[in-house]
């Protein structure tokens, strides 16, 4: 019986193993797989030490952008200017931005990335216009977004 491949999510990571424990190392947070699947892409890990990362460390991801899955983002100190760096991560298909300092400007940016699915927003200055455009964004399932007091 024939088994049905799964097409991969991006390129495989493998021959960029150097340079990811080496953006590891510097930057101070973790890019691990997201499964033994090489092609399944890579998750971008900063709740360690969410404050490290910021919108220098999103422009300094460039090398390994592509093979970036899933970013976790909540509590960084990433704002507007960082997510023209996060536009390039085509192939981006969950993002948790919540709780950190993004705007409606910045989220503009975001409709750049053709397979995001799902998008935390919660406790950003994201505005409900804002959030209606991305959700009218063909591919995203998920959109969260709360209101804080």
């Amino acid at each position: 019986e024939e088994r049905k491949v799964a097409p991969p999510l991006t390129d495989d990571y493998r021959p960029q193993l150097k340079t990811i424990k080496g953006l590891e190392a510097s930057l101070g947070l973790r890019i691990i797989p997201r499964s033994q699947n090489p092609t399944d892409g890579l998750i971008l890990r900063t709740a360690s030490a969410p404050e490290r990362c910021t919108d220098a460390t999103l422009a300094e991801l460039a090398p390994v952008a592509n093979l970036i899955v899933d970013a976790e983002l909540a509590r960084t100190k990433v704002t507007d200017k960082g997510m023209q760096s996060l536009a390039n991560f085509s192939n981006l298909r969950f993002l948790d931005l919540s709780d950190t300092a993004v705007t409606s400007v910045g989220a503009k940016e975001l409709m750049k990335l053709e397979k995001l699915e799902a998008l935390n927003l919660t406790q950003t200055r994201v505005t409900h216009n804002a959030a209606a455009k991305l959700q009218s964004k063909p591919g995203l399932k998920r959109l969260y977004l709360f209101e804080t007091n």
